[in-house]
């Protein structure tokens, strides 16, 4: 390589030259088009004040800030809003206030050219630009402001009026309304008062007949009904006015600014030293990867180190040519793609203001270059680590509390991109890799990925039928009346999975990539863990927030697997080394699990471990687990039934959790969460019934024949927490099988392989690979565990790693080598 790059370099000097002026020159120009933008916060704290409402009126509900909250962004984002907050500001006036030289230029010449542009027409333009340069996040009791704009005053004059307005929303709105109600009670007594005084006329008029008498006992009674009521329009209006009062007079008391808006002193951004530094480093690697691209694309170059490699010999005299080698003259295509992504290169770094995204570009080609040239298990592993770590804003990480430092990267793999998320993104391109690779291999790319010992063929096929089958119901579904975006959402995470596991059989080499994905795997349920303690310990605890998990419910599988990989390893290889590798990560593992508070984890660790101890043979680890758990028995048998109705108390804690799985207390949490998963499963079931064979398809919703709350979580039964019911709805008979068949025909290689393999590497493997599918199972039976790419990767792996082990213990016949000629 040392080589490939000196012949290179020295070949395409010019060329690189070339580039690296390109890309400043570019960079130059584009930067003028971009102007400085200045950023201005406010942070407010909105609190009722209580008091307040109870000395003027004790009797009356106090007002909640609730719905207010709720309605804030909508409020102040509306268009109204904005055309007013225009007006105000005076933006108007100031269009070409921090307006960079190039697009005054463009103004000027098409105002020349078309006439100048209307109030009306700017109005627009600066209504757009106020909704994506304004943000209001509003989050519990605290709303913060934003702007950002190309003068540091207006950026604080946006920022100061839209406080001003949120400060004003209460008056205008609520007081305005309990003035409107206190008016128009008022009207209502006044009109009850003139009724009054004509009923009173007529009681008098009445008295002087001897024979009204009658009249005036029924408008005597009339009379008093009205005083009655005249006296409850009173107090209520009077309620109203004094209630509009406080609203007005107690208003500023309610915010309290927490940070105010200041004028900012510098632009957004790096500083101009930082800039030119960046903006040469870019020029310098769009220059080296366009001699990159050069070179690869000009023909074969002949060093000493590559003939000496391909045929065995030494190399004692070398051709001095003018760069170093045997060349040809680099394509035309290659020019053109070289000083393309110096001009993309160049155009990123202006527009961008020399930050991060200047050098995507040039880091784009050479992760191309290297996810073709190098094994495929390097981008696998490393887009596994990072959605292990990462946040997933879609399952409220840190319960919406907290985000870590990586949650713009779990933004963006975890949520949609055109349709698709981040991840599915990713895989699928993979997959395309991987498919042109098999395809399509010659001679050097068939040595890059591992082909030889593949899974067996039952296993691939199983995978592939997972996929079309799913296919399938998609199109069924649809055909029968179903709602593509609900499909979309409904089956994403059941083929993202036989298309990463598709992957992993195909790019790992294993046993020998095992200690990298059991690695993967345990560093990232170790640093995910690391944040679920910061979480709680140094961010929610020293604020008295109590949250009722950290960092999702799928991360069960993540702390799960860490734990049962810990235990597998010290089952079949019990030693002092063994022991204190385990060690290493087992109690951050434990840990992790307690502050995640998930109940199933501890069903999940309790199946894995019985099945273990079921399928092993008798070996020094499960005689020894035998003799003390014969022992303990008694006192484990005395300790549950002492603790079984004993609600308070650490001691007796464990008993109380397995107790909120098996029998809850009445009344309790738990108790009504069994109940509307069990209206939920007995809805899931009774729709079911209707098409029991092949099944409705992606795209429609299950019935709701007993109401229960649960049906709004489930997006309206388009999505039920017990996926395997839910899928057996979706898929019938027929479906449900060709979907989960390949777990099946896994678990099946499995059995076989593991009494044939004698490494207990490979057998500590294996078992954690037979935990994670019985945990996906689990949580696909407790709450939608179909719906989590993450726990996607997980079993993915243990369906990767059975299927190459399968093939090296020989539990399958393999395919004859080919014979050499």
């Amino acid at each position: 390589m040392r080589e490939f790059f000196h012949v290179a370099w020295s070949r395409h000097r010019l060329a690189a030259l070339v580039c690296a002026a390109l890309t400043l020159a570019v960079a130059v120009a584009s930067s003028s088009l971009v102007s400085e933008h200045y950023a201005v916060e406010a942070l407010v704290f909105i609190a009722e004040p209580v008091a307040v409402h109870r000395l003027a009126n004790p009797a009356a509900r106090l007002p909640e800030a609730t719905q207010e909250l709720a309605e804030v962004r909508e409020l102040l984002m509306s268009r109204d809003s904005l055309v007013a907050l225009v007006k105000r500001s005076g933006l108007l006036d100031q269009w070409d206030l921090g307006r960079p030289w190039a697009l005054r230029q463009k103004d000027r010449l098409q105002a020349a050219v078309l006439g100048p542009v209307s109030d009306k027409d700017r109005l627009e333009v600066l209504v757009k630009m106020l909704e994506r340069r304004l943000d209001v996040v509003v989050d519990g009791p605290k709303v913060r402001l934003t702007a950002d704009w190309m003068s540091p005053d207006v950026a604080l004059s946006l920022v100061q009026t839209q406080l001003g307005a949120l400060m004003q929303l209460r008056v205008r709105r609520e007081a305005r309304l309990v003035d409107s109600a206190a008016l128009a009670l008022d009207d209502q007594y006044d009109a009850l008062r003139k009724q009054m005084a004509l009923r009173a006329e007529r009681i008098e008029t009445a008295l002087k007949d001897p024979s009204g008498w009658q009249t005036v006992q029924r408008e005597l009674e009339q009379l008093e009904h009205e005083r009655g009521r005249a006296a409850t329009l009173m107090v209520q209006s009077e309620e109203k006015h004094i209630a509009g009062d406080v609203f007005r007079s107690s208003n500023s008391l309610r915010f309290t600014v927490l940070a105010p808006p200041a004028r900012p002193k510098h632009p957004e951004g790096l500083p101009l030293a930082a800039r030119v530094l960046v903006a040469l480093f870019s020029s310098a690697l769009a220059a080296v990867v366009c001699v990159l691209i050069l070179a690869l694309s000009s023909g074969r170059l002949y060093s000493r180190g590559q003939v000496e490699r391909e045929l065995g010999l030494p190399v004692r005299a070398t051709l001095v040519h003018g760069s170093g080698g045997l060349l040809s003259s680099p394509s035309r295509a290659g020019l053109l793609l070289a000083f393309g992504l110096a001009l993309a290169t160049g155009a990123a770094v202006g527009l961008s203001g020399a930050q991060a995204p200047s050098v995507l570009p040039p880091l784009a080609i050479i992760a191309l270059w290297l996810v073709w040239t190098r094994p495929l298990k390097w981008p696998l592993l490393a887009i596994i680590f990072v959605g292990i770590i990462a946040d997933d804003p879609t399952g409220r990480a840190y319960a919406g509390m907290w985000r870590s430092p990586l949650f713009a990267v779990g933004r963006l793999l975890f949520t949609n991109i055109a349709l698709l998320t981040g991840f599915e993104l990713l895989f699928y391109a993979l997959a395309g890799v991987m498919v042109v690779r098999r395809v399509w291999a010659d001679r050097r790319s068939s040595h890059v990925d591992p082909v030889r010992g593949q899974a067996p063929l039952p296993l691939q096929a199983a995978v592939a039928l997972s996929a079309a089958v799913i296919g399938v119901l998609v199109l069924s579904g649809l055909a029968r009346g179903g709602i593509f975006r609900e499909a979309l959402w409904q089956f994403r995470g059941l083929l993202l999975l036989p298309v990463v596991a598709s992957l992993l059989m195909y790019a790992l080499d294993l046993p020998r990539d095992l200690p990298k994905l059991l690695g993967v795997l345990v560093v990232g349920s170790v640093i995910k863990a690391g944040f679920g303690a910061w979480f709680i310990y140094l961010v929610a605890t020293p604020q008295g927030l109590d949250p009722p998990f950290t960092s999702g419910h799928q991360d069960t599988m993540l702390f799960v697997t860490a734990a049962v990989t810990a235990v597998a390893m010290l089952w079949e290889h019990p030693s002092r080394r063994t022991l204190a590798l385990a060690l290493l990560w087992l109690p951050v593992i434990a840990l992790a699990i307690k502050l995640n508070d998930r109940r199933i984890a501890y069903v999940e660790i309790a199946l894995a471990m019985g099945t273990i101890y079921l399928l092993s043979p008798w070996n020094l680890m499960k005689r020894f687990v035998t003799r003390v758990a014969v022992l303990l028995l008694p006192l484990v048998l005395a300790y549950v039934a002492v603790g079984w109705n004993v609600s308070n108390g650490r001691f007796f804690a464990p008993v109380q959790k397995v107790r909120s799985i098996f029998s809850p207390q009445v009344n309790s949490e738990e108790e009504s969460s069994n109940l509307e998963r069990d209206i939920e499963n007995y809805n899931i079931m009774t729709t079911w019934k209707e098409n029991m064979i092949i099944g409705q398809g992606f795209g429609h919703a299950f019935k709701e024949h007993v109401a229960g709350y649960d049906f709004g979580q489930s997006n309206f039964g388009h999505v039920g927490h017990n996926s395997i019911l839910w899928l057996l709805w979706i898929g019938g008979l027929l479906g449900f099988t060709g979907v989960l068949l390949y777990l099946a025909v896994a678990l099946y290689f499995l059995g076989r392989t593991f009494e044939r393999s004698r490494d207990w590497r490979e057998r500590a493997a294996l078992l954690v690979s037979l935990s994670i599918i019985l945990t996906y199972l689990l949580q696909a039976f407790g709450d939608m565990g179909t719906q989590s790419a993450l726990i996607d990767f997980f079993v993915a792996s243990a369906v990767a790693i059975i299927g190459r082990l399968a093939t090296r213990n020989q539990a399958w016949r393999l395919p004859p080598a080919p014979v050499a000629a």
